[in-house]
C-alpha cells in the first residue's frame, strides 16, 4: 500500500491523532505531520492520502509549504493571510476563511466550486485545516486533482451541482 494511516497517541492525556505518510518507490512524497490539517476519521485521512498518491503518481503533486517537490504547483499563496483568500484557477473558485481560535492553529475552513458543483467544502467532511496556508493547501490539491482528471469524491463529500 503507498500509505499507512495511524493513530498517534499524545502527550497530557490529549486526544489521539490520525497521521499519513505517501511514499514512492519507496521515496516519502508527504507526511500528514508537514501540514496542519487534522483528520477526524480514518475514511477522510485515506481520502486525502489516496488523493496525494494519485496526483504523485502521475508526477502532479507539488508538495506542500517546506516540502515542494519540483513539480510545478498549480497555484501557491505566499501572500501574508488575513482571515479571508479566495482564487480562481482554471474555472476553479477556492476559498479559505479563519472561522475561530488561534489564528495558527484554530480552525478554518476551504472549498473548491466551479459553476454549479461543489468539489469539496471542509463543511461536509471531517477535514479541518488549522492555518490559512494549510487551508489553501488543501484547495490546491483538490484543484490539482480535478484538473488532473483523478479526482474522486471523498466518502463524505456532497455533490453539489445546480445544473
Amino acid at each position: 500500500m503507498p500509505f499507512d494511516i495511524r493513530q498517534v497517541s499524545r502527550p497530557k492525556g490529549r486526544t489521539t491523532r490520525l497521521q499519513f505518510r505517501v511514499t514512492v518507490e519507496s521515496e516519502i512524497v508527504f507526511d500528514s505531520t508537514w501540514v496542519a490539517v487534522r483528520f477526524s476519521t480514518v475514511h477522510e485521512a485515506e481520502w486525502l492520502a489516496a488523493t496525494i498518491d494519485r496526483l504523485a503518481q502521475i508526477g502532479k503533486f507539488a508538495g506542500c509549504p517546506g516540502h515542494r517537490n519540483e513539480v510545478i504547483p498549480v497555484f501557491q499563496f505566499y501572500d501574508s493571510f488575513d482571515t479571508n483568500h479566495g482564487k480562481t484557477v482554471a474555472g476553479i473558485m477556492c476559498h479559505a476563511e479563519y472561522l475561530d481560535g488561534p489564528y495558527r492553529g484554530g480552525c478554518w475552513y476551504c472549498q473548491v466550486v466551479s459553476g454549479g458543483t461543489q468539489f469539496f467544502h471542509t463543511a461536509e467532511t471531517a477535514i479541518t485545516p488549522r492555518s490559512g496556508l494549510a487551508a489553501m493547501w488543501l484547495c490546491e490539491v483538490v484543484i490539482s486533482a480535478v484538473l488532473s482528471d483523478v479526482w474522486q469524491r471523498g466518502p463524505t463529500h456532497c455533490w453539489q451541482d445546480s445544473h
